[in-house]
């Protein structure tokens, strides 16, 4: 298998594992965290209060909520993508550990 090919099969697992998480576990997770359950209150309040008071926008208020999901949902995608090569780079420390096996090639 050459570089190519496996830089596109590496990728591919880390995009479908990003999404089955996404999918199956954030909202199961998250929901159990109280600081991220309050910041997500309080930006819902944030937007009803920019719904009531420019009614007259709410095309332009969907449109920022929806650059806003987007965005953060690209930065997730980065920090998930540079979590996993990290993870799978940089584990020589846990030879001396004992926690897991380390394979040296």
């Amino acid at each position: 298998m050459n570089l190519k090919t496996t830089k596109k099969i590496v990728n591919s697992v880390i995009e479908n594992e990003f999404l089955h998480i996404s999918e199956f576990k954030e909202y199961k997770d998250l929901k159990e965290n109280k600081e991220i359950v309050n910041i997500d209150n309080e930006k819902d309040k944030i937007y009803e209060k920019l719904y009531e008071v420019a009614s007259d926008n709410n095309e332009l208020i969907d449109d920022l909520q929806t650059a806003e999901c987007n965005y953060w949902c690209m930065v997730a995608r980065y920090y998930f993508k540079m979590g996993v090569i990290a993870g799978t780079t940089n584990l020589s420390f846990l030879k001396d550990t004992g926690i897991i096996e380390y394979i040296d090639r």
